[in-house]
């Protein structure tokens, strides 16, 4: 990230104002760089048995053991600048160092996995009575372990940055921070500035063990045309959070942790419906209640307390918070769908709709405290009273297709979706929010190869923000443009 910003000040008048632009003073000048480099792996085993029993009976046992660890090297340098007499024309300035520090970032999860299944009468052939069950036992461990080398410097920064940067007024002369020569060149003569930040190093680790155990059962019925499922699942999960806790209301933390306990039990039920309305049509129905759980850094989280400087260079604070009381998504799913199979059931045309009823969503709610003379900005992780999604979406799918020698997949994939979010602020009061939370946006064609397209903000929505009485006085609008892209990920 090498990000600029510029702000202005309500004390500064607007100068040969038209409709629909002017000119103003510059306050400040604030210039972030983060440079992060990424280590991740991952390993583990995995065992399975099967045992058949009869011509219609299978025995199934699996069990296995992953792990993946994390980390990053984070190096981030923050200055900013107070012009005089400032307006947007080429016009130079001197860059004095805010903060500067170096954050080695560490992270692992294991997961044990013990599975077994049993089924009888459910293969694609089969007619009659059918019945699948099982149960499922996994253990989860996740820590997480960051820390933080602070570096103080008196000089600026205007020579550690790409040429021509110091000048202001055009694209290519905004200022952008060289990391690789502040790396190289001034890193190794700053002096420490850890004293400043004796809470850095324990205030964003964390310990979250969870365990699961959960069983189903499900009845089959199968006739010629018509198969009916219908099914349910007990889950039944605890967790241990360890936190960072302070004894003196978050003025010191140390290495020790304090353990939450907690857990919920679910039954969620579900009936399938596949009609064969033809040999190559297909009309499917489900109706289901599934659950989403929340982040452990959701639960685990320390509450933390970090001061800095705001766009006008007054005191700003922020309160970040845990919520080892958050409850897991439970949502309640209608799905109908429409398949048409083709060129030797290697394509597929599909029509789908489907809503979506969630209770207890997740959120952030933030807040705002005055504290003494100073403003505090409080953030936690809150449950919605209800979300819901709903749309239609279009697909078409190819498989197997050549090409000269070659053979390839072709998919394609369009999505009208609708949300709301109903949910609570500190007072009380209930607000509604029309907005989307997920999307999914990506295509396995193959057991290596995932295609991910995405085309973002097709009809150039800008979005405006507004304070005030209804909202009288706009503060911002994003212009964003239009964004198309296409990945292909081979793993």
């Amino acid at each position: 990230m090498n990000k600029t910003d510029l702000y202005g000040n309500a004390k500064f008048p607007i100068r040969n104002q038209t409709e629909d632009s002017g000119t103003t003073q510059i306050n400040s000048i604030y210039i972030k760089n983060r440079h992060d480099r990424w280590d991740r792996s991952n390993r583990g085993a995995i065992a399975s048995f099967n045992w058949d029993i009869g011509d219609r009976s299978r025995l199934t046992l699996r069990g296995g053991h992953t792990e993946e660890t994390f980390h990053n090297s984070q190096v981030y340098w923050g200055v900013r600048a107070y012009p005089s007499n400032l307006l947007l024309t080429s016009s130079a300035f001197k860059l004095n160092p805010a903060q500067a520090y170096v954050s080695p970032r560490d992270a692992k999860e294991s997961i044990d996995n013990l599975r077994a299944d049993f089924s009888y009468n459910i293969d694609a052939d089969a007619r009659g009575f059918g019945l699948a069950a099982g149960a499922e036992y996994r253990h989860l461990k996740i820590w997480q372990d960051i820390d933080f080398d602070y570096y103080k410097s008196s000089a600026t920064l205007n020579d550690y940055l790409y040429p021509g940067s110091t000048l202001l007024g055009s694209v290519p002369g905004f200022p952008l921070i060289d990391n690789r020569k502040w790396n190289e060149e001034l890193a190794p003569t700053l002096g420490s500035n850890n004293a400043a930040y004796p809470n850095a190093n324990f205030t964003s680790d964390y310990k979250y063990v969870e365990d699961i155990t959960n069983a189903y059962a499900s009845a089959h019925y199968a006739w010629d045309r018509l198969l009916l499922i219908g099914g349910l699942r007990y889950d039944h999960t605890r967790f241990d959070a360890y936190s960072p806790f302070s004894d003196d209301g978050g003025t010191t933390y140390t290495s020790a942790f304090r353990k939450t306990s907690g857990g919920y039990n679910n039954l969620l039920p579900s009936l399938n419906a596949t009609f064969k309305l033809t040999e190559d049509q297909r009309l499917r129905f489900s109706a289901s209640r599934t659950l989403g759980r929340p982040t452990p850094s959701n639960i685990a989280q320390a509450t933390t307390t970090s001061c800095g400087d705001d766009e006008e260079g007054r005191g700003f604070c922020t309160i970040k918070q845990g919520n080892a009381n958050l409850q897991p998504r439970r949502s309640t799913n209608i799905d109908l769908a429409w398949d048409l199979y083709f060129n030797g059931n290697n394509g597929l045309v599909s029509i789908a709709l489907f809503d979506k009823v969630i209770k207890d969503d997740i959120y952030t709610l933030t807040t705002f405290e005055n504290v003494g003379e100073t403003r505090y900005r409080v953030t936690q992780p809150m449950n919605t009273d209800e979300s819901s999604l709903r749309g239609v979406e279009f697909a078409v799918a190819n498989r197997n297709l050549q090409w000269g020698r070659q053979r390839f997949d072709m998919y394609f994939n369009a999505t009208r979706l609708e949300g709301q979010t109903n949910y609570r602020i500190s007072d009380g009061t209930e607000r509604r929010l029309d907005r989307l939370l997920y999307q999914p946006d990506c295509h396995k064609v193959s057991r290596h190869v995932t295609l991910k397209y995405e085309a973002k903000n097709l009809f150039n929505t800008q979005p405006t923000y507004s304070t005030g009485p209804n909202g009288r006085f706009r503060t911002e609008i994003d212009d964003y443009g239009r964004f198309f892209y296409f990945h292909i990920i081979y793993n």
